[in-house]
């Protein structure tokens, strides 16, 4: 069984998911649009951490703060912490909140590093 996949199916199996639910309200000029998805938090979010190194060998190795928005549409600072396994090259993100809850942004494998010029990116011409 792939990393990936084991690491859901223990976080699910040990943790209660909760949901962030985000209006689906569709942005045309952005052609943006929010969805509803399912997140898996805990309360101590340091747990998440421990459970990741003790099972899937996976460090810290950068953080950073961001910004998401609560149910009330608030914008809320957290933290995030980016962890991997570089010889399985397996990775999460992690959310943490000011209250000490911590989130799976997200997971998976085959993380590298590229080093690579950053460039501007091309914007497609308006067909309006």
């Amino acid at each position: 069984m792939k990393p990936i996949i084991k690491i859901y199916i223990f976080i699910i199996s040990f943790l209660v998911p909760m949901c962030s639910v985000y209006a689906s309200e569709h942005d045309p000029r952005l052609n943006a649009f929010a969805e509803v998805r399912s997140t898996m938090c805990i309360a101590d979010g340091r747990q998440l951490v421990s459970n990741l190194y003790e099972n899937y060998g996976e460090t810290i190795f950068a953080l950073s703060t961001g910004t998401s928005v609560d149910l009330k549409g608030q914008d809320v600072i957290t933290q995030l912490v980016y962890l991997r396994n570089a010889r399985t090259k397996s990775f999460t993100i992690l959310e943490f909140y000011t209250t000490g809850k911590g989130c799976v942004v997200t997971a998976g494998e085959n993380f590298e590093f590229v080093d690579m010029e950053i460039q501007k990116p091309k914007v497609p011409e308006s067909k309006i």
